[in-house]
């Protein structure tokens, strides 16, 4: 985006990060949509052709992201990485696992996302595509602020050293085998192999085909435990609706600075979900002396097996994602009613008795105020049933139901 655009908020599920800046109408968008559905195609074409309507093609720079096969016409996302440009506008028309590959294209710096909803759940696609119009018009105005606000929400940079030598847990880890190159030369490995990836959701690391994680985890160098479990998840807030939930974690706000520790299976019942500060370091492990060695994913995605003596840091990405909310800064609260049914109930019915006691005297009018207490009755009801009571009694030998006057009456 922009640097002179204004993210400033003010709901208390979005987050403060910036004042007093302009705001200008993005030129450079880039467009994703959820792929192998025509329907998402024609909503792609749609939008591309208002926004031409609104801004004159001239006045834009539009790339799209979409199957070499359906020869659209537009400049692919490849284009666009190799034009070294910066989007001002990411356009999703999906559901989140097109929010999330979207994302990941972008690791070091986040342009404002625009998510149109056509998906199964649609949780982080806050707007409804059948108002693209209206949506996009308001965009395009030359307004001084952002028409919608803007929620930050943080994601989490994950590197792997492989067979690092900086182990924590003091056991130096071997060093690696010289190996060949395919030129036929030989290359002398170094100890440690960093590989960089940034996740919107989760990051998970499981068992794989062995019976059980053993992961020591360390929090800013100091120790926190070993993880012997089938898996342990570290995921942002907006993750925590995901994986997370599954496996027993909190559902947290997504504009809360926080990590998640969330164990998945633990074999110790003590083992239960952890919140973390978003500005601690987190170092997991795999002991030399393992039985055996877990398997990674980011977003359920590029799954790799590590080895004894591999490390995971864990911390917060610098670049966050934006997200424009369309409830003003409700997004969250609503999606928990609406896509989660969180807390849906049927309300709990009143006392049968207290029921009666509403309904007989809204009929007569003789009581003023009902006692909902045991007990509380009002006085002509208890001059009633005094006087029902000593004219009747039960006849066990008849229907239960029935009554029968007194003997000797």
């Amino acid at each position: 985006m922009n640097d002179e655009v204004s993210r400033t908020t003010s709901s208390p599920t979005s987050s403060e990060v910036g004042e007093g800046v302009g705001w200008k109408v993005p030129k450079r968008i880039v467009v994703f949509k959820k792929w192998r559905t025509d329907e998402a195609t024609q909503a792609a074409l749609a939008t591309i052709t208002f926004m031409k309507l609104l801004r004159g093609e001239r006045n834009l720079d539009i790339y799209v992201n979409y199957e070499p096969s359906e020869k659209l016409g537009f400049r692919d996302l490849d284009a666009f990485k190799s034009s070294g440009k910066k989007a001002d506008l990411i356009i999703v028309i999906g559901g989140d696992g097109t929010v999330i590959y979207a994302a990941k294209q972008f690791p070091s710096e986040m342009p404002p996302l625009l998510c149109f909803a056509m998906g199964s759940l649609g949780y982080l696609t806050n707007f409804k595509f059948k108002e693209y119009k209206e949506i996009l018009s308001k965009l395009f105005a030359h307004l001084p602020s952002p028409p919608f606000i803007i929620t930050e929400r943080m994601r989490l940079s994950v590197t792997i050293l492989k067979s690092d030598h900086r182990h924590l847990s003091g056991k130096a880890p071997k060093k690696l085998e010289s190996k060949e190159h395919e030129e036929g030369g030989t290359h002398h490995a170094s100890i440690c192999y960093p590989q960089h990836w940034v996740v919107m959701n989760e990051v998970l690391l499981y068992r794989g085909m062995a019976s059980m994680c053993n992961i020591d985890t360390f929090v800013d160098t100091d120790h926190l435990t070993t993880v012997q479990a089938d898996g342990i998840i570290i995921a942002t807030p907006t993750g925590s609706t995901a994986y997370s939930l599954s496996a027993g974690g909190s559902i947290v706000m997504p504009t809360i600075p926080a990590i998640l520790f969330t164990p998945v299976c633990p074999h110790s019942l003590s083992f239960r979900p952890l919140l973390l500060h978003a500005n601690t370091t987190l170092r997991l492990e795999v002991p030399l002396d393992a039985r055996s060695t877990p398997s990674i994913s980011f977003d359920g995605k590029d799954t790799m097996s590590l080895a004894r003596g591999d490390a995971v840091e864990i911390s917060r990405a610098p670049s966050p994602l934006l997200l424009f909310d369309h409830d003003g800064g409700l997004d969250f609260v609503n999606g928990l009613r609406t896509k989660l049914n969180w807390n849906v109930r049927e309300n709990q019915k009143p006392f049968n008795h207290i029921s009666s006691l509403v309904s007989s005297s809204a009929g007569s009018g003789d009581c003023s105020t009902i006692r909902a207490s045991a007990g509380g009755r009002c006085g002509n009801q208890r001059r009633r049933t005094r006087s029902v009571s000593s004219d009747t009694e039960e006849d066990p030998e008849r229907d239960g139901h029935r009554k029968r006057p007194r003997a000797g009456e």
